[in-house]
């Protein structure tokens, strides 16, 4: 069984893995992460056997600052109090097995692999961008071809052209979600595993640039607020 988190993007969604059974919670209301995350953890772990848990799985950016560290915090109380693994994936990951495994059956020949380009905004006319690889006839986790990244808007078609060349492909903006997350971890637990959980960041991929809003109680310091 697993608990998974994801409050990567604008939609916040909790999900307990039990086999093939999902059960989740989500909800798309904004900036609500820091409000809905605990209760549906509590809703979705309730008269639950926390024993049989065998990790937290946590979508680990890139994506929102504020969500991320949201999702992570919440996602390593719950490893100590639980005494539980803490399990991370990347939201372009999630993108790309979601991606892949929603597709109809026969899209792809069989016994092929397919290079999957998940890809979401990153604002200020930048994208995250990664590519994975899919195999048509063994499921499993996707492969990462190049490490996730940040691409400007005029260069993403450019970017996939260089990495992916003439193999089958696959673009999308599929949605990740904490269901996804979970069966993509449970196929390979290992491989997702933070040995030290105390002390793992998210993937932001973009340095965080937080700036204090004008007018705030920052600029009456000294120093100034910017």
């Amino acid at each position: 069984m697993l608990l998974s988190i994801d409050t990567s993007r604008d939609v916040c969604s909790v999900s307990l893995l039990d086999g093939q059974h999902a059960e989740e919670r989500t909800s798309d209301r904004p900036r609500s992460h820091a409000e809905l995350l605990a209760p549906f953890v509590a809703d979705l772990l309730g008269g639950t056997d926390t024993t049989r848990l065998r990790g937290v799985v946590i979508v680990a950016g890139p994506g929102s600052y504020t969500g991320l560290r949201i999702g992570l915090a919440s996602a390593k109380a719950l490893c100590l109090a639980l005494r539980a693994p803490l399990l991370a994936v990347s939201t372009l990951e999630v993108m790309a097995f979601a991606a892949f495994e929603g597709t109809p059956p026969g899209a792809f020949p069989a016994g092929h692999s397919v290079v999957v380009t998940p890809r979401f905004p990153a604002r200020k006319g930048e994208w995250y961008v990664g590519a994975y690889e899919m195999s048509t006839s063994l499921p499993g986790t996707p492969k990462g071809i190049v490490p996730d990244t940040v691409v400007g808007d005029p260069d993403v078609a450019t970017w996939i052209t260089r990495h992916v060349g003439t193999r089958a492909h696959l673009d999308t903006e599929h949605e990740a979600n904490a269901t996804w997350a979970a069966r993509l971890v449970q196929n390979a637990p290992h491989a997702y595993l933070q040995e030290d959980a105390s002390s793992f960041e998210p993937y932001y991929l973009k340095e965080v640039a937080a700036r204090p809003r004008a007018g705030s109680i920052f600029d009456r310091l000294p120093f100034g607020g910017s």
